[in-house]
């Protein structure tokens, strides 16, 4: 049996809270002048069916992060100036001065892949600089065998599962993660196993496993990893 290779993203997957997103949108509020971004991403992040059924912007958002930048692109900040306000956030959270929690079962389904001869990837669309502070001090960095920043999801996904899994996709290959279009839909698509983390039960796509938090996947994951 080819060896098996785990994907995993990181912000709402391996790594839990709120606060760096909220930090973001908190950061972004005052640059989007009269659109009360801060209040309508707390609104969403309170009640996600109800707010994106009455808020046009934030129809499609399926996290903090998401309906920050929706209404960002809204109220037409520039870009750039939206990636720096970005870039200061995730330095915060790298320096420690924003909370963040290791998700509850990441130690268990990295057992579980290591157990059965796999390995267990980190992937996140996160910058890569600032990366290992965090995974550092959530205690997590000997949890993964890979760590990839800034790849690009969803278009970047399949080179990089090339290049660390030594194949192009099937069964071999599982990834799982809380934004269907950048962490299931490539892989779904090279034949690969997929598990949804669907927290706020949008259910944006088909997935072999699905479960509000981490933690729930542990079982299916393993079962994947030993080859059932």
């Amino acid at each position: 049996m080819t060896r098996r290779t785990l994907i995993v993203d990181f912000d709402g997957t391996a790594c839990v809270g709120d606060a760096p997103a909220l930090d973001y949108a908190a950061a972004l509020d005052p640059l989007a002048e009269g659109l009360d971004l801060l209040r309508r991403v707390q609104s969403w992040l309170e009640d996600p069916h109800a707010t994106a059924g009455a808020d046009e912007d934030l129809r499609h958002a399926d996290d903090v992060y998401q309906a920050a930048w929706a209404i960002a692109q809204a109220a037409d900040i520039h870009p750039q100036r939206i990636s720096e306000v970005y870039l200061a956030s995730r330095a915060r959270l790298s320096a420690g001065e924003l909370h963040a929690e290791r998700a509850p079962g990441l130690e268990d389904l990295s057992a579980a892949v290591r157990d059965a001869g796999g390995r267990i990837v980190l992937v996140t669309n996160a910058p890569r600089e600032g990366l290992d502070q965090i995974l550092d001090r959530l205690e997590m960095t000997h949890l993964f065998d890979h760590v990839v920043g800034d790849a690009g999801k969803p278009a970047g996904l399949g080179h990089i599962i090339a290049e660390v899994a030594g194949v192009d996709g099937g069964d071999s290959v599982a990834s799982i993660g809380d934004i269907w279009r950048n962490d299931l839909e490539p892989v779904r698509a090279l034949g690969g196993r997929t598990g949804l983390i669907d927290r706020f039960a949008l259910r944006r796509g088909p997935a072999d496993w699905s479960a509000p938090s981490l933690d729930g996947l542990v079982p299916a994951v393993a079962a994947w990893a030993r080859g059932l």
